[in-house]
């Protein structure tokens, strides 16, 4: 069980804060939630309920500065996880921005990226599905790492290819 103040990752809301529990009355009964406050979005509200295994069990202690470096520097040896069908690629990538394994999405992030440098050379684009899946893994992984390695979310990629002496 999480607590006020704690800070969770939370399925595809990212970095949140609990800034508070709830009861609100919902169908008849009263029912307490988790109220959780995005980091890097403070206009947001996502409301858990706390005593529901499947959306509470989506919440999930940060990584600590350790774990986010071992990730870093396991990039290089992460296997290309490129799946050839659009719509099946675009279902598992999504599937793995709700899930607790960042070593998945940091794969994704690599596939994904990988391919759109060398798309780049011949002149060619990510297709659009491919760039918003892109932007939403680098946006929930690097808002989490940024919180562990005390620094803006837009400063992580740098950090990365620099840990990776790139």
């Amino acid at each position: 069980m999480f607590s006020v103040n704690d800070t969770v990752r939370y399925g595809t809301a990212g970095v949140c804060r609990i800034d508070r529990t709830q009861t609100r009355v919902v169908g008849g009964e009263e029912e307490t939630y988790y109220v959780l406050r995005p980091v890097h979005d403070a206009r947001s509200t996502v409301y858990v309920p706390v005593n529901n295994p499947t959306l509470a069990g989506r919440m999930m202690p940060v990584l600590s500065r350790s774990q986010v470096m071992a990730i870093i520097q396991s990039l290089p040896g992460l296997p290309d996880c490129w799946i050839p069908d659009d719509q099946e690629r675009k279902r598992r990538y999504r599937e793995s921005f709700v899930s607790a394994d960042r070593q998945t999405m940091a794969a994704v992030i690599k596939t994904l990226y990988e391919r759109l440098l060398a798309l780049r050379e011949h002149g060619k684009r990510l297709r659009v599905d491919d760039e918003r899946c892109l932007r939403e893994a680098e946006r929930l992984l690097y808002d989490e790492f940024s919180l562990a390695l005390d620094m803006a979310p837009e400063e992580v990629p740098t950090f990365i290819r620099n840990q990776l002496g790139q």
